[in-house]
């Protein structure tokens, strides 16, 4: 009697096992907002350096490269489908997009991506190149926190990458520095550029004014509201 028991008992609970996944299967379906990677594999070719990556990040981050994707794609051989027909990205070297790739898609789990100088410079300038305001926030506050640009890489990144206040800050370091211009940072800036820190300058070392920054701010205003 205990046995039929326990066989009975055994089977009421593999029905109710079996039951569960049925009538689960027929709730509807939702795709997790997080990790449901709507992607595809994506080919492209730098200086004949070949990339094989997902896109949903480049696609998450970037309109232009977003709209690039939507493109209708004709067949399998469209252009990004393989080695053979990669989507092929001129003005940049592959060490940059490398650079890029690290932050978006890193090859190893860890707490911080540590990159250099030259990294986040690199990533800077395609950020800035492809609309990529997430990250050429993260580059410009990396680049700042690690004070590592010289008073003349601010102003030149600051002029390519369009961040105002670094062409503010360069052109104060310049004016404030013990040491006259070299050539080198004349070349940089501009000679144009150059003479009118020159008379900042001298003005700030007569004691004409007691602040360089605004009269940098005053005689660059056009240029600091157009970068």
């Amino acid at each position: 009697m205990a046995a039929a028991t326990a066989s009975s008992s055994y089977s009421h609970d593999e029905g109710a096992s079996f039951g569960s996944p049925i009538s689960a299967s027929c709730a509807p379906k939702t795709r997790d907002p997080d990790f449901y990677f709507d992607s595809r594999l994506v080919v492209f070719e730098i200086e004949k350096r070949l990339f094989r990556v997902p896109t949903h990040l480049l696609v998450k981050e970037s309109e232009i490269l977003r709209d690039l994707f939507e493109l209708p794609q004709g067949s399998t051989n469209s252009e990004g489908t393989s080695a053979d027909n990669p989507i092929i990205l001129h003005d940049i070297k592959h060490e940059e997009f490398r650079s890029l790739l690290k932050i978006l898609y890193p090859t190893s789990i860890q707490k911080t991506v540590v990159l250099v100088k030259q990294e986040w410079l690199s990533i800077l300038k395609l950020s800035t190149m492809w609309f990529m305001a997430n990250l050429k926030n993260m580059a410009v506050s990396e680049l700042e926190a690690n004070g590592s640009l010289a008073p003349v890489e601010k102003v030149v990144w600051g002029r390519k990458c369009h961040v105002s206040s670094w062409v503010l800050d360069g052109y104060s370091d310049l004016v404030s520095k013990n040491d006259t211009l070299s050539d080198a940072e004349v070349d940089a800036t501009g000679h144009m550029t150059a003479i009118k820190l020159f008379r900042i300058r001298e003005g700030k070392l007569r004691g004409q004014f007691y602040d360089p920054k605004a009269e940098i701010q005053q005689v660059f205003a056009d240029e600091l509201a157009s970068v």
